[in-house]
């Protein structure tokens, strides 16, 4: 082979891989600032309680039967102590989604307003993992469960008291926005 055949080859080779390899990268990538969770008024919590709930980063890539999507923060609670909860919502102009987590007691549902199925609606019971350092929350989504159009995709989560009383007073927030609009439903 000539030195000119190798070049054409090796350029045609190169050509096939890279979409394959840029298909394979994350369908969300989105960072959050340090240390901008809001507290509210309400009492009985520790600051440093308060400041788990600090969101860092959140990603979401294909996977074989939908998104896995990873929250990383400064670190999640154990169930006896306090409740975080972690909303991922998805949404345009006709579909509205939503992702709840409930880290602490691995329990989640992802539900999908508007979606292209006869009521209207999908629901599906997801299972949040948490790594050994307890600063990344790990969960994969069915694609039923996911806007079938590109979305705006955001994560509120926020700290609560542990029990019947979870989700009813609110101790501190944080929200993380993805920019622009993602498609979370790729056929690659």
């Amino acid at each position: 082979m000539t030195k000119a055949m190798v070049v054409a080859v090796m350029t045609a080779v190169l050509a096939a891989l890279l979409p394959a390899a840029a298909a394979a990268g994350p369908l969300v990538d989105a960072r959050d600032p340090r240390g901008d969770v809001r507290f509210t008024a309400a009492e009985g919590m520790t600051e440093q309680r308060r400041r788990s709930v600090d969101l860092r980063r959140l990603t979401a890539t294909n996977v074989e039967r939908g998104v896995r999507f990873r929250l990383r923060l400064r670190w999640i609670a154990r169930p006896e102590t306090f409740e975080q909860f972690f909303f991922v919502y998805f949404e345009n102009s006709r579909e509205f989604g939503a992702l709840q987590l409930r880290a602490s007691r691995s329990r989640g549902s992802a539900v999908l307003e508007g979606a292209p199925t006869p009521g209207g609606s999908t629901y599906c019971r997801v299972v949040p993992k948490v790594d050994l350092r307890r600063t990344r929350l790990t969960v994969d989504v069915p694609r039923r469960c996911l806007p079938v159009r590109e979305a705006k995709v955001s994560v509120l989560a926020y700290t609560t008291p542990s029990g019947r009383r979870a989700g009813t007073v609110v101790y501190s927030s944080d929200r993380l926005r993805a920019p622009g609009t993602v498609d979370l439903t790729p056929t690659g």
